[in-house]
């Protein structure tokens, strides 16, 4: 684990560097939390250390900048996770790239959010029944990685024996109920869809 700022040398005792092409070794994920003028230039510096992945956890890019930092991952190959997101996890491997306080347990559901503020509680939630969690996704505005993804990802998922999704937007509601469908015959498949009321829409809207 590694921090990247410019003005630190170490932050909670992590070691820090100033920039991205500074790091000893390439990250297996990078949690990119910038000002949001700042997240394309930040996405695209991943590359060259060889970042296969990214969770953008910066809200407030407008259109132009979704659409170049979309751009930057698909020319270079790189899965994209937000942004306006809450993080991933997967405790049977240690990782928690969210910002919770606590560290959801290791278990048989997976969670995929769209909304960050839900995850907080459904996390939270799972945990006082004793249900854990296989894989956590916050998905955000979803320019990437998708409730669609997560699904085929849990069809193939030993660890994986319960599927539970908050969605407010399809990109592709046929092939949404495609995959829905044939991964239910495997495990449940419980899903919310928000934003179908004048306030929901409205919450909504942020993503």
């Amino acid at each position: 684990l590694y921090a990247v700022n410019p003005n630190a040398r170490q932050i909670a005792g992590i070691p820090c560097f100033p920039d991205v092409a500074s790091l000893p070794e390439a990250p297996d994920l990078a949690l990119v939390a910038v000002p949001p003028r700042a997240v394309p230039d930040t996405a695209q510096a991943c590359r060259p250390r060889g970042v296969p992945g990214l969770v953008v956890v910066t809200a407030g890019l407008d259109t132009a900048a979704c659409a170049g930092l979309l751009a930057i991952c698909r020319r270079h190959g790189m899965r994209l996770i937000g942004p306006n997101c809450f993080g991933v996890a997967v405790p049977s491997i240690g990782l928690d790239a969210t910002f919770s306080a606590t560290n959801p347990a290791a278990g048989s559901a997976g969670l995929v959010m769209q909304s960050g503020g839900l995850g907080f509680a459904m996390v939270d939630h799972l945990s006082r029944l004793g249900i854990g969690i296989s894989s956590f996704a916050s998905v955000g505005n979803k320019l990437e990685v998708s409730s669609n993804d997560m699904l085929m990802w849990w069809e193939q998922d030993d660890r994986t024996k319960l599927a539970l999704l908050y969605v407010e937007s399809f990109g592709s509601p046929r092939r949404f109920a495609q995959t829905a469908r044939r991964v239910g015959r495997q495990f449940p498949v419980l899903t919310v869809i928000g934003g179908r009321s004048a306030a929901g829409q409205r919450a909504a809207a942020s993503h």
